[in-house]
């Protein structure tokens, strides 16, 4: 491949997309797509002030754990 078009086998760096969703609509309300670098829990503050009004409530996997969100 890298013979045939010049460019290397594998990226070096990944991006995380972050998305929080109304599990009511199944609708997007905030999105934010970050170098693997940045941590999932700084990740979180973006997300919030992407929206409207209150959380009700907030479901995430062990990686936004911690004392920050």
């Amino acid at each position: 491949m890298e013979e045939k078009h010049g460019a290397r086998k594998r990226r070096k760096t990944w991006r995380k997309l972050h998305i929080g969703f109304n599990p009511l609509s199944g609708g997007i309300v905030a999105a934010s797509l970050t170098i693997e670098r940045v941590g999932d829990r700084s990740a979180v503050a973006g997300l919030l002030r992407q929206l409207d009004g209150p959380v009700a409530k907030i479901i995430a996997d062990r990686a936004y754990d911690g004392s920050p969100v």
